[in-house]
């Protein structure tokens, strides 16, 4: 009985620690994407970004064999928009058992770097399997698209852009709560 008694204790306080979701009553455009529309809605959002862009992505991928592959199009100009002096940071998963995909990431980051981006690896205690653009505060790009061949090219994917301060506000704070427990990258000397 006083096991049974531990475990409600415990479950208890565990519920009681994670924050309810609450809802954002905003005024909001959204804009659906599917598979090829995603691509030049990204560019042309990045391309126009005045202040500042976060990225989260669980997998951002470099072909060095292909150098005009959409992936390495999206690294690119975040490292031009970087040169352009806008605010560019990066969050990127990696795990433990450092697989293929946090090897990809590295690669990734390596180019970042190169350029000035700020790159942040999340928590080794939890996979980021998030994949969210913000950009200047306003626009916020959230599905299911990582930064890969398969998933630019070949796979079904979706993904919605919303046009709301108070959506991006909302997914900065997310932004910023993985970004606390990451693990910062230094740029090269």
């Amino acid at each position: 009985m006083r096991n049974v008694v531990r475990i409600a204790v415990f479950l208890l306080v565990v519920l009681l620690q994670i924050p309810a979701p609450s809802a954002i009553n905003a005024p909001a455009d959204v804009e659906p994407l599917t598979n090829q529309y995603y691509l030049p809605k990204v560019i042309e959002l990045i391309e126009g970004a005045k202040t500042s862009i976060n990225v989260i992505m669980y997998s951002m991928v470099w072909y060095d064999k292909y150098p005009d592959s959409p992936s390495n199009k999206l690294i690119k100009l975040l490292c031009d928009a970087s040169k352009r002096k806008i605010n560019v940071t990066v969050i990127l998963n990696r795990d433990k058992k450092n697989d293929s995909e946090t090897q990809k990431n590295k690669t990734a980051a390596e180019k970042f770097q190169k350029a000035g981006v700020k790159v942040i690896y999340d928590s080794l205690e939890q996979t980021t399997h998030a994949k969210i653009l913000i950009i200047d505060r306003r626009f916020v790009v959230i599905g299911s698209f990582n930064w890969s061949y398969y998933s630019l090219e070949k796979n079904n994917e979706t993904a919605v852009v919303v046009d709301s301060t108070e959506i991006a506000e909302y997914f900065l704070k997310y932004f910023n709560s993985i970004a606390v427990r990451g693990f910062s990258v230094q740029h090269p000397e």
